[in-house]
Protein backbone atom coordinates (compact mmCIF):
# COMPACT_ATOMS: atom_id res chain seq x y z
CA UNK A 1 0.00 0.00 0.00
CA UNK A 2 1.35 3.34 -0.89
CA UNK A 3 1.45 5.81 1.80
CA UNK A 4 4.13 9.44 2.25
CA UNK A 5 7.29 6.86 3.43
CA UNK A 6 6.88 4.14 1.26
CA UNK A 7 6.41 6.27 -2.16
CA UNK A 8 10.58 5.60 -3.82
CA UNK A 9 9.95 1.46 -2.72
CA UNK A 10 7.25 1.34 -5.67
CA UNK A 11 8.37 -0.68 -8.52
CA UNK A 12 8.01 0.86 -11.84
CA UNK A 13 4.91 -1.42 -14.06
CA UNK A 14 6.45 -3.16 -16.48
CA UNK A 15 6.54 -1.57 -20.09
CA UNK A 16 5.29 -4.15 -22.14
CA UNK A 17 7.26 -5.08 -25.61
CA UNK A 18 5.92 -6.84 -28.28
CA UNK A 19 8.55 -9.50 -29.11
CA UNK A 20 6.71 -11.49 -31.34
CA UNK A 21 7.53 -11.95 -35.19
CA UNK A 22 4.32 -11.56 -36.99
CA UNK A 23 2.33 -8.74 -36.84
CA UNK A 24 -1.02 -9.08 -38.17
CA UNK A 25 -2.47 -6.73 -40.35
CA UNK A 26 -4.66 -4.82 -37.86
CA UNK A 27 -1.40 -4.28 -35.69
CA UNK A 28 -0.09 -2.78 -38.95
CA UNK A 29 -2.19 -0.54 -39.44
CA UNK A 30 -2.10 0.84 -35.96
CA UNK A 31 1.38 1.27 -35.83
CA UNK A 32 1.10 3.50 -38.95
CA UNK A 33 -1.63 5.53 -37.54
CA UNK A 34 0.06 5.69 -34.25
CA UNK A 35 3.75 7.35 -36.49
CA UNK A 36 1.13 9.50 -38.67
CA UNK A 37 -2.31 10.16 -36.66
CA UNK A 38 -3.34 12.25 -40.13
CA UNK A 39 -3.38 9.32 -42.42
CA UNK A 40 -6.12 8.53 -43.90
CA UNK A 41 -6.47 4.56 -43.63
CA UNK A 42 -8.50 3.67 -46.76
CA UNK A 43 -5.34 4.86 -48.56
CA UNK A 44 -3.55 2.34 -46.66
CA UNK A 45 -3.32 -0.70 -49.14
CA UNK A 46 -1.56 -3.73 -46.71
CA UNK A 47 -1.66 -7.32 -49.42
CA UNK A 48 -1.20 -9.95 -46.99
CA UNK A 49 -2.87 -10.65 -43.85
CA UNK A 50 0.40 -11.12 -41.54
CA UNK A 51 3.70 -9.91 -41.70
CA UNK A 52 7.33 -10.66 -39.94
CA UNK A 53 9.26 -7.70 -38.36
CA UNK A 54 12.40 -8.65 -39.06
CA UNK A 55 15.33 -7.30 -36.82
CA UNK A 56 16.86 -3.92 -37.62
CA UNK A 57 19.88 -6.21 -38.50
CA UNK A 58 18.12 -8.09 -41.03
CA UNK A 59 17.08 -5.32 -42.70
CA UNK A 60 20.13 -3.55 -42.82
CA UNK A 61 21.77 -6.70 -44.17
CA UNK A 62 19.12 -6.67 -47.11
CA UNK A 63 19.21 -3.80 -48.07
CA UNK A 64 22.90 -2.94 -48.05
CA UNK A 65 23.80 -6.61 -49.89
CA UNK A 66 20.83 -5.55 -52.61
CA UNK A 67 22.04 -4.30 -56.04
CA UNK A 68 19.48 -1.54 -56.24
CA UNK A 69 21.19 0.65 -53.90
CA UNK A 70 24.30 0.93 -56.78
CA UNK A 71 22.05 1.48 -59.56
CA UNK A 72 22.65 4.99 -61.48
CA UNK A 73 19.98 7.85 -61.01
CA UNK A 74 18.40 8.65 -64.19
CA UNK A 75 15.58 11.01 -64.36
CA UNK A 76 12.55 9.57 -65.10
CA UNK A 77 13.70 6.54 -66.04
CA UNK A 78 15.18 5.26 -62.72
CA UNK A 79 14.34 7.78 -60.01
CA UNK A 80 12.63 7.72 -56.74
CA UNK A 81 9.55 6.06 -57.23
CA UNK A 82 11.77 3.53 -59.32
CA UNK A 83 14.71 2.82 -56.76
CA UNK A 84 11.57 1.94 -54.33
CA UNK A 85 9.81 -0.48 -56.14
CA UNK A 86 12.91 -2.25 -56.86
CA UNK A 87 14.10 -2.29 -53.45
CA UNK A 88 10.60 -3.52 -52.43
CA UNK A 89 10.74 -6.18 -55.07
CA UNK A 90 14.26 -7.34 -54.26
CA UNK A 91 13.30 -7.99 -50.57
CA UNK A 92 10.32 -10.10 -51.34
CA UNK A 93 13.07 -12.36 -54.13
CA UNK A 94 15.44 -12.96 -51.01
CA UNK A 95 12.51 -13.63 -49.00
CA UNK A 96 11.02 -16.33 -51.67
CA UNK A 97 15.13 -17.49 -51.94
CA UNK A 98 15.87 -18.06 -47.94
CA UNK A 99 12.13 -19.90 -48.18
CA UNK A 100 13.07 -21.97 -51.00
CA UNK A 101 16.80 -22.95 -48.77
CA UNK A 102 14.25 -23.82 -46.00
CA UNK A 103 15.65 -21.10 -43.98
CA UNK A 104 12.65 -19.96 -43.08
CA UNK A 105 10.42 -21.52 -39.87
CA UNK A 106 6.53 -22.04 -40.87
CA UNK A 107 5.48 -20.21 -38.39
CA UNK A 108 7.01 -17.37 -39.96
CA UNK A 109 6.41 -18.35 -43.99
CA UNK A 110 5.13 -14.70 -43.94
CA UNK A 111 6.29 -11.33 -46.69
CA UNK A 112 8.70 -8.98 -43.93
CA UNK A 113 6.71 -5.54 -42.85
CA UNK A 114 8.07 -3.62 -45.88
CA UNK A 115 6.41 -1.71 -48.52
CA UNK A 116 6.67 1.80 -50.71
CA UNK A 117 5.39 5.04 -49.85
CA UNK A 118 4.60 8.40 -51.05
CA UNK A 119 5.15 11.39 -49.19
CA UNK A 120 5.27 15.07 -50.13
CA UNK A 121 9.38 15.90 -48.89
CA UNK A 122 10.09 19.30 -47.80
CA UNK A 123 12.99 19.69 -49.90
CA UNK A 124 12.69 17.39 -52.77
CA UNK A 125 8.89 17.91 -53.01
CA UNK A 126 6.84 14.76 -54.19
CA UNK A 127 8.95 11.47 -53.36
CA UNK A 128 8.88 7.38 -52.78
CA UNK A 129 10.60 5.46 -50.32
CA UNK A 130 10.72 2.06 -48.85
CA UNK A 131 9.93 1.70 -45.29
CA UNK A 132 9.98 -1.54 -43.02
CA UNK A 133 8.50 -1.90 -39.40
CA UNK A 134 11.46 -3.72 -37.09
CA UNK A 135 10.51 -5.48 -34.07
CA UNK A 136 13.26 -3.90 -32.33
CA UNK A 137 13.06 -0.52 -33.79
CA UNK A 138 9.54 0.19 -34.71
CA UNK A 139 8.87 1.54 -38.09
CA UNK A 140 12.43 2.42 -40.01
CA UNK A 141 12.49 4.04 -43.73
CA UNK A 142 14.52 3.64 -45.94
CA UNK A 143 16.06 5.54 -48.46
CA UNK A 144 16.37 3.12 -51.49
CA UNK A 145 18.73 5.40 -53.60
CA UNK A 146 22.16 4.85 -51.61
CA UNK A 147 20.34 2.92 -49.06
CA UNK A 148 20.00 5.46 -45.80
CA UNK A 149 18.22 4.01 -42.72
CA UNK A 150 16.27 6.21 -40.33
CA UNK A 151 13.38 6.72 -37.86
CA UNK A 152 10.75 8.89 -39.54
CA UNK A 153 9.69 12.14 -38.97
CA UNK A 154 6.53 13.35 -37.41
CA UNK A 155 6.16 16.18 -40.08
CA UNK A 156 6.02 13.84 -43.24
CA UNK A 157 3.04 14.65 -45.13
Amino acid sequence: MWNLFNWHKRKKEPVVVDTSVVLPINKVLNKLLEAWPWLNPGRLWPADTDYVMPLENELEWAVFNSPVIRYEYIDEIENCDDFALLLHADIVRRRYDEYKKGKIPENEKHPWAFGDIWYQDPVRGPHAINLCITRDKGILLIEPQGGKIRKPQKDMT
